[in-house]
């Protein structure tokens, strides 16, 4: 008897750390929430997967929030062995938004 309460009481505690994990999983903060207004038109990758790895982008933006752009940059990838770099640019200049991909 005293067995089936604790096979119960653990599968409770399981099954409340599952639904835990995946609260924290879904509701993550993204840049959805963020307030500049954020937009991707460009973004590069190398091709090296045996050295560092490089990402680019160009992000537009409505405002320069500064702590914003350091919370969107933070959002983007990054490596142990390579960098990142976003580079930001006021919408209110017109940017072009369709590229050509550099193979």
């Amino acid at each position: 008897m005293q067995r089936k309460y604790f096979n119960i009481l653990l599968g409770v505690i399981v099954l409340v750390l599952v639904g835990w994990m995946l609260k924290g999983t879904f509701t993550q903060p993204g840049t959805d929430g963020l307030k500049g207004e954020f937009k991707e038109i460009a973004h590069y990758r190398n091709d090296n997967n045996t050295g560092p790895i490089q990402y680019v982008f160009a992000v537009t933006v409505k405002d320069s929030v500064w702590n914003e752009m350091i919370t969107y940059g933070n959002f983007k990838p990054h490596h142990k062995g390579g960098n990142t770099k976003v580079y930001y640019f006021w919408r209110a200049h017109q940017c072009q938004t369709n590229y050509m991909q550099v193979k």
